[in-house]
């Protein structure tokens, strides 16, 4: 049995929780201390992994990444990170981070080389559909594929074989900088399933005891097999300052109807065993 299969999930916004600031300014946090103090309660409330992101440099509520590889400076450093980790292993406790691979920001790298190049960018065709006769909101001279219709989030073309080389080298990258258990997958419902499929066959067995499945590529909307199937789906559901739900896809597990979540502004989501 996987540890996934039996963990109870404590589930950390970490940008929310430590009331950072919603733009980031380029400056400095340090709010380790106190996620640290959370993972402690988590322990003692009986959970035994933390779903805690995103961590990752971004321009404002996490998910428009500018930098896969530092800490958001709002929250900290990668020291910080890794000590954390190291923390919660300490106390048996699992550490599984945001993945947010189907967009970027627009401060990201690539994007910014296509601004500037344009059509001579090497990285033109990292995103999808991007046009160079189209225009937007912010006065591009093109348009692309976004999430959500917000131009802010700009959508990877994950059937590139750069973009897909470029994600599994930062998974790898996080599992042996920070010793992380595993990563959520953030809009695994809309990202190319054979990407998905790639991410966990070249990157499930990339831990420290490469011959030991102990470090899993898993996600709360599509957990992966180690065949490469997709195996349930579950609920998560959030923004930024606003309540977050996680949930294991144990709680689904076998239900057949669609699922009302009551409350004023709750959405509607439809949850069901797919083999």
């Amino acid at each position: 049995m996987a540890w996934y299969d039996s963990a109870v999930f404590y589930h950390i916004y970490p940008l929310g929780l430590c009331g950072c600031p919603h733009d980031n300014n380029g400056e400095t946090g340090e709010h380790f201390d106190k996620l640290n103090e959370w993972a402690e309660h988590a322990k003692r409330i009986g959970c035994n992994a933390i779903y805690i992101g995103p961590l990752f440099e971004s321009g404002s509520h996490g998910y428009d990444t500018t930098d896969y590889r530092l800490v958001d400076r709002r929250l900290g450093t990668n020291d910080d990170l890794k000590q954390f980790v190291k923390n919660c292993h300490a106390n048996d406790v699992k550490v599984i981070v945001d993945g947010v691979f189907n967009h970027t920001g627009r401060e990201f790298f690539a994007f910014q080389d296509i601004k500037q190049n344009r059509e001579n960018s090497r990285y033109k065709d990292w995103y999808c559909n991007v046009n160079f006769w189209g225009n937007n909101e912010y006065n591009d001279g093109f348009s692309y594929d976004n999430w959500g219709g917000y131009n802010l989030l700009v959508k990877l073309n994950q059937r590139n074989p750069a973009v897909k080389d470029y994600i599994c080298d930062v998974i790898r990258f996080w599992v042996n900088e920070f010793d992380i258990d595993g990563i959520r997958l953030d809009c695994a419902n809309i990202l190319d399933f054979n990407f998905m499929k790639e991410m966990r066959a070249k990157t499930a067995f990339s831990a420290k005891a490469p011959c030991v499945p102990a470090k899993n590529v898993i996600d709360c909307k599509a957990l992966i097999s180690p065949q490469g199937g997709l195996k349930h789906e579950c609920i998560w559901c959030g923004s930024y300052g606003h309540h977050h739900d996680f949930r294991s896809v144990h709680d689904f597990y076998g239900s057949d109807a669609e699922q009302q979540r009551e409350g004023s502004g709750r959405n509607r989501w439809h949850v069901r065993q797919l083999f």
